[in-house]
């Protein structure tokens, strides 16, 4: 297990065992402390064989004075993406990591991986 860090950060830890890479998010809440529905993963690439994707998920984000969440996350089920790299998740909550896994080879790369979303409540906006 590695774990990857770019000029923006931590971006996650990876997996290679055997022929599949497996990448894990840091925590992201897209800015807003309020409940979002992630609906779509769009991965793009080049080589990667079943592509699919896992998202954990939490709504309540009460912080213990250690700085730890008292509330861990749950999994979703693995999703596989289609043949455009698009996967639909519909999973609901406030912070979010995302898991990319499939099967690479010599020449396999993952560039991008987007997320869309959509606000479901509005205790992140001011007014």
């Amino acid at each position: 297990m590695s774990i990857y860090f770019s000029t923006h950060g931590n971006i996650g830890e990876v997996d290679n065992s055997e022929d599949w890479f497996q990448i894990t998010t840091d925590t992201i809440d897209m800015g807003s402390r309020s409940i979002k529905k992630l609906t779509n993963i769009e991965l793009t690439g080049v080589d990667i064989t079943y592509p699919r994707v896992r998202v954990e998920y939490k709504y309540d984000s009460t912080y213990l004075p250690t700085g730890a969440s008292n509330v861990s996350f749950q999994k979703s089920d693995w999703v596989p993406c289609n043949q455009q790299g698009v996967a639909y998740v519909g999973v609901a909550g406030v912070e979010f990591r995302i898991t990319v896994r499939g099967i690479t080879d010599t020449y396999s790369r993952l560039d991008d991986v987007k997320l869309q979303w959509e606000p479901v409540d509005e205790r992140g906006i001011l007014r």
